[in-house]
């Protein structure tokens, strides 16, 4: 039927149409049936994000096997998927209902990908790469999954993830992104490029250690960023955590070192530890089987207060340790949680348990401590309405200061298109962003005999 109806001009358009409507009815379809599913079972909508993703490439899947078998790959047909594609996976029952939508959800399934990438083969990882990706094509807000990939990167680099894997999907967003990839992706490509830096600064270190050693010294692996226009999103745990943290004494040789030595390499900049991203071990000599425990350093600050206390109070700790006392009981319920401690509610102590076992004799508790989910996905939402925000005001003093009496709604038709590339954009954003801008005294209205409001940049 295809093949006949080809031939007849404007014969195909009411079908792609159709095609169109059918394919959206069947992914919000698809998504609605996911999140019936999820309800049933919890009361709190939280959908698991590679489940999401798979099931909105499922839907993709489906119809451009149709497009390319059935319709043959016609440009009218794959233009209809496409638009389709960009609507059900932008505005769904789960899009809709959560904080940061798919952007967020497709920015977290990434996050456990590459998390998990070390473990798997570089083609498996391709592979789910590649498939992301085709959901980050219709995005309609690209900016705001930039920033919550970016949120993601920082705690990955810290934890180990392989920074060529890191590479890899900046090298794919960037290709997506043409011609403004580059633009796009430079963010991420300055941070990915200090932690190659950061990768020389630790073997250098490390051989420098070398050279001074002393029975002080602990095996120490150190990581170093410059802070930049990303302090935001390293700080945000300790300087609110422990703001006055108390450095352990068995700590204090290497962390001597470490500023002696990158002073010496950097004149004038200031060291700031994230103290709470650091991995440490410690070695039981308490139990009747020898454990090592790997835990965050707020963890080994509390556990290595037990070397000369039986039990303390959260007072005690709080003095000993400078963590603040909402992060310290929560840091502390993780200890008992693990039977590392036992908490007397009636004295409202807590000690050693001396009974401790575990069936393996090295234990990963590693649980680095962050402010709250609520707090944090409020401080980014934020960040991203304040990068969309400087963004549009860039954009139309940039095409103010280029063209000199520029019609309003020239203005407008000119920055929807320019932001188009990253996300859709709403008028009346940019009516907000060009009053700001003559608020500021960067652009103003030009008054004229013509009637049609103009601009033009302030000398």
């Amino acid at each position: 039927m295809y093949s006949e109806m080809s031939t007849i001009p404007e014969s195909l358009k009411p079908v792609s149409e159709k095609f169109r409507g059918h394919i959206e009815a069947a992914g919000l379809s698809a998504v609605s049936t996911f999140i019936e599913r999820l309800l049933a079972t919890e009361d709190k909508l939280k959908p698991d994000p590679t489940a999401y993703i798979n099931i909105l490439l499922e839907v993709y899947g489906k119809y451009l096997e149709i497009t390319n078998r059935i319709f043959q790959r016609d440009q009218e047909f794959l233009t209809s998927l496409d638009k389709a594609c960009e609507e059900f996976i932008n505005h769904n029952a789960a899009a809709d209902a959560i904080r940061n939508g798919s952007p967020g959800l497709l920015a977290r399934h990434l996050d456990r990908l590459l998390r998990k990438s070390r473990h798997a083969s570089g083609d498996d990882f391709e592979r789910s790469l590649d498939q992301a990706i085709i959901i980050f094509r219709f995005l309609s807000d690209k900016e705001a999954f930039r920033t919550l990939y970016r949120s993601r990167l920082h705690l990955r680099l810290i934890h180990g993830v392989p920074i060529s894997r890191e590479e890899k999907v900046v090298s794919k967003l960037t290709l997506e992104m043409e011609p403004y990839g580059s633009a796009y992706t430079q963010p991420l490509e300055q941070i990915l490029s200090d932690a190659r830096k950061s990768e020389d600064l630790t073997n250098s270190f490390a051989n420098w250690v070398q050279q001074h050693k002393s029975d002080a010294d602990i095996p120490t692996n150190a990581l170093v960023f410059p802070l930049g226009k990303d302090k935001e999103y390293w700080l945000r745990s300790p300087s609110a955590v422990a703001p006055d943290f108390v450095i352990p004494p068995v700590l204090l040789p290497t962390y001597e070192k470490l500023e002696t030595y990158y002073g010496s390499q950097h004149s004038g900049r200031k060291l700031t530890l994230l103290w709470n991203s650091s991995r440490n071990e410690v070695r039981t000599n308490y139990l009747h089987r020898e454990y090592t425990f790997i835990v965050a350093t707020f963890h080994m600050a509390i556990l290595l207060q037990y070397n000369a206390h039986e039990s303390l109070s959260v007072g005690d700790l709080i003095k000993s340790t400078g963590i603040v006392e909402g992060y310290l009981i929560q840091v502390l319920s993780y200890l008992v949680k693990w039977n590392i401690l036992i908490h007397d509610k009636e004295s409202k102590r807590y000690g050693l348990n001396m009974a401790f076992t575990a069936p393996a004799t090295r234990c990963n508790f590693y649980a680095p401590m962050t402010i709250e989910a609520d707090e944090e996905a409020a401080r980014l939402e934020q960040k991203i309405a304040d990068d969309r925000k400087y963004e549009i005001q860039s954009i139309v003093y940039s095409l103010v200061r280029r063209r000199p009496n520029i019609p309003h709604q020239t203005l407008i038709c000119e920055s929807v298109h320019a932001l188009s590339q990253k996300r859709t954009p709403k008028i009346p954003e940019i009516k907000k962003a060009i009053e700001v801008l003559i608020e500021k005294e960067y652009i103003e209205r030009v008054d004229n005999k013509t009637g049609i409001v103009m601009y033009q940049k302030i000398a």
